[in-house]
């Protein structure tokens, strides 16, 4: 359907020339004849066939319009500019019942050179058999400008997300294919992203869906609305109230290489559209993941560093339990500003980004550390000795790592130094509390703890460590036999 419009001047136009076209309108337009602050739509719009509407199907179509996902849509990419619409009802213009409003506002927003991001709150309330019900939902709206060289021009990239998943019906989701305004990308299992631009793509060149998100520079934008989203979380709370925010968040919003690449390998069992999808994501990937590695996105524990980049940062990478906690506690005493990833955002790193910034948490760190600040060490329990201990040589098989460190356990629950110039004798005996009962307690301090993690036990049992400080292993039969 084509609408022909006609603009009228309030000020100058005698608008009793249009009575049939704007007497409906008087209630509005007269008492203010310079201006009207607003945009007036009368439905039903009028066509060369005459169709005669009643009020109630005039708001079915309107209910049927805003309850697909593809409207909301619409509305936020295209109508950016658009705040407030209402739908009233009238016979007379003396009662108005207002049957349907959407409002949306920002609840906050971040700006940078090229890009702009906001969480807006968008509000649906409807007027059903009397009842008034309200629909509220949370959105991420980002505008990219960027100046293209090659073609001389500039490029809008609009981004958005819904924060909370979008159920869509069948009906809107063939809308949704169908729309040649925005386009739908699935770079999570979880969450689908729309977009559009100005230019469009349609009128980009002929290459293929990839290129043609290369040069729009999608992956760039991708990568700047992830940094602005993370700037609007507050990392120190786990989540944001008004719109349920988590730093969690930014991590799911970061492509799964690995669970892309299940998806190519199995691509045989989804449509060829589905296929053409997953293998235009697999393509747009790397390049995401090395825009991604450019940003200062990742937040340190470390008090003091907040966001940063990888060049500076250290990854514990250890699972999550009490030898992450003692590491993060450890380094973060040193002011290294470590932070804490999900595997899948380490694997995207190590695989895309600079690989020569990169460092990823090893024993060898954790022990030079150590050495430089053996201080640490004194402010921290039995247990977290013990765990950096278990974490230093259950994972890298040099025994070296751990010489200088005053964390070799005893029975008396005392730690000393692996090796010191006047090193003495530590005895190792079978892993039995009840040997300790044959000596007295000042004696203690001559043996390996019995009480500690069997497998470290054995490490520390094994020949590698014998030579570190002089160590004789014994068993309560072969010194039954030296008494005898």
């Amino acid at each position: 359907m084509h609408i022909k419009w006609f603009t009228f001047d309030l000020e100058h136009d005698d608008i009793t020339l249009f009575k049939d076209q704007l007497s409906p309108l008087d209630y509005f337009l007269l008492n203010s004849k310079k201006c009207y602050n607003g945009t007036l739509i009368r439905l039903p719009l009028r066509t060369k066939k005459i169709d005669k509407h009643t009020l109630d199907d005039i708001k079915q179509q309107i209910y049927k319009y805003f309850h697909l996902n593809n409207s909301l849509i619409e509305l936020l990419l295209l109508q950016s500019n658009i705040n407030t619409i209402d739908f009233d009802s009238t016979k007379n213009f003396d009662i108005f019942q207002r049957f349907l409003s959407y409002e949306k506002h920002s609840l906050t927003s971040i700006h940078d050179n090229q890009s702009t991001t906001q969480i807006i709150h968008l509000t649906l309330s409807r007027l059903i058999n009397e009842i008034n019900t309200s629909d509220v939902s949370y959105w991420l709206l980002s505008v990219h400008n960027d100046y293209n060289d090659i073609g001389k021009y500039n490029n809008e990239l609009k981004l958005l997300l819904p924060l909370t998943p979008l159920s869509l019906s069948s009906e809107s989701s063939n809308v949704l294919l169908q729309s040649q305004n925005y386009q739908s990308i699935q770079l999570t299992s979880s969450r689908i992203l729309y977009y559009c631009t100005c230019p469009s793509l349609n009128s980009l060149s002929k290459d293929d869906l990839c290129t043609k998100l290369r040069q729009i520079k999608f992956p760039q934008a991708y990568a700047l609305f992830l940094k602005d989203l993370s700037r609007l979380i507050k990392p120190i709370t786990s989540v944001s109230s008004s719109s349920n925010l988590s730093i969690d968040l930014i991590w799911e919003l970061m492509p799964d290489v690995d669970e892309h690449q299940r998806l190519l390998n199995e691509k045989h069992k989804y449509s060829l559209q589905q296929q053409q999808n997953v293998q235009v994501i697999n393509n747009i990937i790397p390049d995401i993941w090395r825009e991604i590695g450019k940003q200062e996105l990742f937040y340190s524990v470390t008090d003091g560093w907040g966001y940063v980049a990888i060049e500076d940062m250290i990854i514990n990478n250890v699972e999550s339990g009490p030898i992450q906690d003692v590491l993060t506690y450890v380094f973060s005493e040193a002011n290294a500003p470590i932070v804490i990833l999900p595997s899948h955002v380490i694997n995207g790193l190590c695989k895309y980004s600079n690989k020569h910034y990169l460092q990823v948490m090893t024993p060898f760190h954790a022990s030079e550390l150590l050495a430089k600040n053996s201080s640490i060490l004194l402010r921290l329990t039995f247990e977290q000795k013990l765990s950096l201990l278990k974490y230093i040589i259950l994972n890298d098989p040099d025994p070296t790592l751990v010489l200088e460190l005053e964390l070799l356990p005893l029975a008396n629950n005392t730690f000393i130094t692996f090796q010191t110039k006047q090193a003495s004798i530590v005895y190792i005996v079978d892993k039995s509390v009840d040997f300790l009962k044959l000596f007295h307690i000042k004696q203690h301090d001559r043996f390996l703890n019995p009480n500690i993690d069997q497998d470290l036990f054995d490490k520390l049992s094994s020949k590698n460590f014998q030579g570190i400080r002089r160590s004789e292993s014994t068993s309560p039969s072969s010194r039954d036999r030296g008494n005898e």
